[in-house]
C-alpha cells in the first residue's frame, strides 16, 4: 500500500468527515425505533448535501483558502493567481472573485 500524504485539501476533510457519518449510520440505524428512524434518515439526507452546500458558498467567498503554495509549480504561479506582488512588480491589484450571489 503506497504512503498516504497529509490531507492538502478541504475537500478531502469534507469527503472524509461525510464518509464518517454514512458509515456510522450504517452501524446505528438498526436499532433506533421506528419513529426516530424517520428524522434520523432525514438528517442522513439532508446533512451531506447542507455540508457540500456551505463548502460551495465558502469557496466561491474565498476561493484563495482552497490551494496552498505547494499545490503550485513555482511561488510565482501562486503570486500571480492571488495577486500578491512578484519581483516588485504588481500583476494584478486585486485577486480573481468569485461569483456573486
Amino acid at each position: 500500500m503506497p504512503n498516504i500524504s497529509h490531507i492538502k485539501n478541504p475537500l478531502t476533510i469534507i469527503g472524509i468527515f461525510a464518509g464518517i457519518v454514512e458509515v456510522s449510520a450504517n452501524l446505528v440505524l438498526p436499532f433506533l425505533k421506528e419513529p426516530q428512524q424517520d428524522v434520523y434518515i432525514w438528517f442522513l439526507m439532508l446533512f451531506p448535501a447542507g455540508l457540500v452546500g456551505a463548502f460551495f458558498y465558502t469557496l466561491n467567498c474565498n476561493h484563495v483558502a482552497l490551494y496552498a503554495p505547494s499545490d503550485y509549480s513555482d511561488d510565482n504561479g501562486f503570486m500571480r493567481a492571488n495577486g500578491v506582488v512578484a519581483n516588485n512588480a504588481v500583476e494584478s491589484s486585486t485577486p480573481a472573485q468569485g461569483f456573486s450571489i
